[in-house]
């Protein structure tokens, strides 16, 4: 019998065992990459990690090299719970970014996994105007994203199989140009629960590194720096990737 349930209720129970190996180096380097960014090497930076998942960026870097204050926010509730056990040391909440409010404000805003495409277009300027007024006068804001070529071009008929010890997950890929979102249906059965198969449906908006560009002018922020998502490198914004990196200061800044 299948069962449907909301986004992540059963994703955040495995989430860790489907990271690819080479994340948490990934994340490391994302690390240093903005430190090199960064005028203030001198001075923890306070951060916010937004769609932190399970613990995000604070699970692989030292905590001790950053603010007290440093937050992570994530809209699902069993991420959190999550998160909350796997870095105690840093302060959780359960929150998306437009909900999100804080007296203080961050040096640098992170978002990884492509969280950013989870947002609809017609939010897309808030999220980023919320994280304009959220950033410090010199900080950084990072984000990676999914581009159109990806989904619009790879994601038609894709099929993904993860199988382990504790379940088995098969999630496939559509995209549907009419509404021009890209579908994500996983199928979770766990081994203790033979018999019951539950399904999760994501839906992921494309974005190309232009509509990023349009976006940002309409905001408190400079133009915007593409890069390279795994090695950190600048890219030009016409390059034709998968997946992009994108650095924004404020103007002020």
């Amino acid at each position: 019998m299948k069962k449907e349930k909301p986004p992540y209720s059963i994703a955040a129970k495995y989430y860790d065992e489907l990271i690819p190996k080479n994340r948490g180096r990934s994340i490391c380097d994302l690390h240093s990459f903005l430190h090199g960014l960064w005028d203030f090497s001198d001075v923890l930076p306070r951060c916010l990690d937004v769609g932190c998942g399970t613990g995000g960026i604070f699970r692989h870097w030292d905590c001790s090299h950053l603010d007290p204050m440093s937050h992570g926010i994530d809209p699902s509730s069993e991420m959190i719970a999550l998160a909350r056990s796997n870095c105690p040391q840093i302060y959780f909440e359960e929150a998306d970014l437009l909900e999100f409010n804080s007296i203080n404000k961050f040096d640098w805003i992170v978002s990884t996994g492509n969280a950013v495409n989870y947002i609809t277009p017609d939010d897309r300027k808030k999220f980023f105007e919320k994280a304009a007024d959220l950033l410090a006068p010199t900080g950084l804001f990072y984000f990676d994203f999914d581009t159109r070529r990806d989904i619009e071009e790879f994601w038609p008929g894709q099929i993904r199989i993860e199988k382990r010890s504790s379940f088995r997950l098969e999630a496939k890929y559509t995209y549907d140009k009419k509404r021009d979102v890209g579908v994500e249906k996983q199928y979770w059965s766990e081994t203790k629960n033979k018999k019951d198969i539950f399904y999760e449906t994501h839906h992921i908006y494309p974005i190309s590194p232009a509509e990023i560009v349009r976006d940002m002018k309409e905001t408190k922020f400079k133009d915007p720096i593409f890069c390279h998502p795994e090695d950190y490198k600048f890219v030009s914004d016409g390059a034709d990737f998968l997946v992009l990196g994108c650095v924004v200061r404020l103007l002020n800044g």
